[in-house]
This record gives C-alpha cells, structure tokens and sequence, in this order.
C-alpha cells in the first residue's frame, strides 16, 4: 500500500515539474515572441513612465474601400473631444494622441547603375514611431519634411541603385520623377517577418508623394495606426468603432492581442480567421504579427493541455488515498476500534461489578 502510493506520488511530483517547465517555457517563449515585434509595442514606448495607460489600434480598410486624409483629420477632431469629455488633460501642451497611415503598391526606381521594380509603402503622420526600423545610413522621412521627395530605402534597393549603403541625399527615379535618399533601412530579421515579407525589395516615401505618382488626389488609405489614452478599459476600442469610417474593415487591439485570455479564444478558434472575406491586404507587419499570434495561441493550449496532467494526477492519488483510507477504516480500523471499546466497556463492568461484590459483603 504504502509502496503504491510513494509511486503515485512520484508521478505526481514529475507531472508537476513538467507543468512548470512547460509554463515557464510558454511565459518566455510567448514574451521573446511580441518582444521581437517593434510595430506591436507603440503603446509601451509612447507612455515611456507616464501613469496614465495607453492602447495602440490597427485599423485595416478593404481593398475596394477608400479611407482619405480628410478622413483621418476628422478623426483626429473626434479623439480631442473624447478626451476633453473624459477629463483627459489636453491643454498643457502635452500629446495625448499618435498617429499614421500608409498604403502600398508597386512602382519602377532607376539610377545610372541599375533599376527594377519595388514595393513602395507610402506612409503619412509618426509612421517611424510605430515602426522604427533600424537604420544604416541617413534618417527617417517624417511629415514635418518641406519636400516630399526624400524615400527611405532598404538595403537591397540601395545595392541596385548604387552599389552600397552608405547613400544618403544621393539622387534617383521613381517612373520618370526625381527623388532623393533620405536613408537605407535594414529589414526586420526576425523569423516572423522574413514569413510576412514575400517582396524582394521596397522603400518608404511619404503618402503625399505616392499620390502625385500615381496621379490621384486619394490613392487610398489602407491602414491606419493610433495610440490613445485609456483611461478605462475599452476606451480606445469604442471611440475607434463608432466613429472611425473603417467600413467592412477591421479594428485590433494591438496592446490587448498578446494577452492570455485573446490567446484562449484564438487557440479556441484556431484557423477560423483563415476563412479571411472581409477583402483585407494586410500590410506584412500585420502578417508577422498574426504568425507569432498563431504560435502564441498553440503554445497557450499546450500549456493549458499540460496543465490536464498534474491536475487529474493529483485528483487521483487524491481519490485513492481516500479510497484506501476507506479501505482500512473498514478493514482494520473500525475493528481495531470496536475492540478496545468492547475491551474498555468490559473492564469497566469488571470493575462495576468488583466493586458491588464488595459492598454488598
């Protein structure tokens, strides 16, 4: 008995240990995977050591709907009156609020020593804040730029056109306009990106300039990106869904998407969102995002499987050691205990009994 139960226990102690390591691995595995991730933590580096706590947001618009700037300057509006209404501090000169947008397509670059075809995202507002892609020469394109004729190529590019990295305020085309480097970016070069980015070559230029290439007043918003106070829970998300023009579109919680109960649902539902039919290009930092997304969920459901292991291990040894508790209450104790009263009860009549012989000599 006591040799069955020291080998369940063992199992127990195992099954234990093996729940912790699996957690612990889920915590850090799950952790390096949205750490590598810079375009998922606006929210964290815009609060920096502010109390107040911020949502990063990630509107996605369907191809065949267009979202323009008047659009997101209206927006804009409406985020200041949510705040002012919630008490939110918009006048010390503090802001409370970032944003950017961007959309894609393909266009021609050239220069003296080579040319080819690339995939240019055109990005407007703090687009490098939400995605600061490490430099290797120059600077970023920002909004506050007087000309929007500076881009932002990655390595690649900057090696067809001419031969190196080191090309800042160098000259090339884009279809038959002149443009000037800004800087050369190096790509992300984690796992999930290198899965998300299918393209051979791209560069950032401003949006302003995209639609003056492709010859339109709107070349169309695709995604736009925001970080926002949330004073309470749900704050951001509602004020995005009622007023932002997103359409057939979708609204995500960047902030939120990494959290264990969104992991649950997702590992719930594994490979429902594959059956995509909202008409959504999703932007390939989007793409790595949902990889690692993916790779989270499945770890949380390992790890809640696991979890199984210990748990009905310890309800067993648990409900065998009550049943052998049973067992020799039945068998040994119950008797044992019988005995010593029935032996009690008869050595105090013995006594009872003595003692009246006695008294009645």
């Amino acid at each position: 008995m006591k040799e069955e139960l020291s080998k369940r226990k063992k199992k127990f102690i195992i099954s234990a240990i093996a729940l912790i390591v699996v957690t612990v691995v889920y915590f850090f595995g799950t952790g390096k995977l949205t750490a590598m991730l810079t375009s998922q933590t606006a929210a964290q580096r815009w609060q920096g050591e502010s109390e107040q706590k911020y949502t990063q947001l990630s509107c996605f618009v369907p191809v065949d709907q267009k979202v323009s700037l008047s659009d997101i300057y209206s927006f804009r509006q409406v985020m200041a009156a949510k705040f002012k209404e919630a008490g939110l501090d918009a006048d010390s000169g503090e802001m409370l609020s970032s944003d950017a947008w961007s959309t894609s397509g393909k266009v021609n670059v050239s220069s003296t020593l080579g040319s080819g075809e690339v995939t240019a995202y055109a990005v407007g507002g703090d687009f490098f804040s939400f995605h600061p892609v490490k430099l290797l020469s120059g600077n970023y394109i920002t909004s506050s730029d007087l000309m929007k004729d500076r881009v932002l190529l990655d390595e690649e590019t900057a090696w067809l056109l001419f031969g190196g990295v080191d090309v800042h305020g160098m000259g090339f085309k884009i279809s038959d306009r002149y443009f000037v480097v800004a800087g050369v970016y190096e790509r992300e070069d984690d796992r999930a990106t290198k899965k998300a980015f299918t393209d051979e070559m791209s560069i950032f230029l401003s949006y302003d300039a995209f639609c003056d290439l492709t010859g339109e007043d709107e070349a169309g918003i695709n995604c736009y990106e925001v970080v926002m106070p949330e004073p309470v829970k749900g704050f951001a998300e509602s004020i995005a869904k009622d007023k932002f023009p997103i359409g057939r579109g979708e609204i995500l919680n960047n902030t939120d998407r990494y959290s264990p109960s969104r992991l649950m649902k997702l590992a719930y539902h594994f490979g429902e969102r594959s059956m995509q039919n909202k008409g959504i290009m999703y932007p390939y930092w989007e793409n790595a995002a949902r990889y690692t997304e993916d790779i989270a969920s499945l770890l949380t459901a390992l790890c809640l499987i696991f979890a199984v292991v210990p748990a009905a291990v310890l309800s067993g040894v648990i409900i065998k050691a009550l049943l052998l508790f049973r067992q020799r209450m039945r068998e040994e104790l119950i008797p044992e205990l019988r005995d010593k009263t029935e032996e009690v009860f008869r050595s105090w009549a013995y006594k009872r009994r003595k003692k009246y012989s006695s008294g009645k000599h």
